[in-house]
């Protein structure tokens, strides 16, 4: 009895299929060579004050892949392994209100409000380099973190020279599994996210948000 050929044999009918390779990883080291995005050559306050924060104390969402999400699924990216999506024709969606842990909160579904953003980039790199944090202001976070309608526009300073400082719409996610994508709000989520869990820590909420899901 030839011993290789029943161990090919075996490998053979054993072998499992190799593992997807994934253009962009789900969970990265950011890069260390950061530069600050500074809107007219000045850092916005609240967004330094929360990128130093998560030098100090990383969010456990910080070196993760931002997910470009589109009507594709973001086939580049790799995801959670419960990510759940079903295209839009074949399932019904509903809209509901929702409290959504912010550690759950994955991508966008667009990425044209974020200055400096090439694909693939986590969401520190996000944080620092394609934040412009126009309008922001303490006042803004305070209602972020807190239990007001996210459907509520958001204190802000509004800059006519740049449209891109306006707060437009509600804030609105969709939701696939257990994973959340954002579809309206982009820059005011991704604020959110750090500073909600900068203060609250893994159980943090964004509070009172409008959400589509899947039935």
């Amino acid at each position: 009895m030839d011993v290789r050929k029943i161990l090919q044999r075996w490998l053979g009918r054993h072998h499992s299929e190799p593992k997807h390779t994934w253009k962009y990883k789900w969970r990265i080291n950011s890069r260390s060579d950061l530069k600050r995005h500074m809107l007219y050559g000045t850092e916005n306050e609240v967004l330094q004050k929360m990128r130093d924060q998560d030098l100090i104390n990383p969010a456990p969402f910080t070196h993760q892949t931002l997910i470009s999400f589109d009507g594709r699924g973001a086939p580049d990216f790799e995801k959670p392994s419960n990510f759940h999506h079903n295209e839009p024709k074949s399932v019904e969606w509903i809209e509901i209100r929702a409290d959504v842990p912010v550690t759950q909160i994955i991508g966008l579904g667009c990425t044209g409000n974020l200055d400096n953003y090439r694909e693939g980039m986590t969401f520190r790199e996000v944080l620092f380099e394609s934040l412009h944090g126009d309008g922001i202001t303490d006042e803004s976070v305070a209602f972020l973190v807190g239990h007001k309608s996210k459907d509520l526009e958001m204190p802000h300073q509004f800059n006519r020279n740049n449209p891109k400082s306006r707060s437009a719409g509600g804030l609105e996610l969709s939701q696939y599994g257990d994973w959340f994508i954002v579809h309206n709000g982009h820059q005011r989520s991704i604020i959110a996210m750090y500073a909600i869990w900068q203060r609250y820590g893994d159980a943090g909420l964004l509070r009172n948000v409008t959400v589509s899901k899947q039935v």
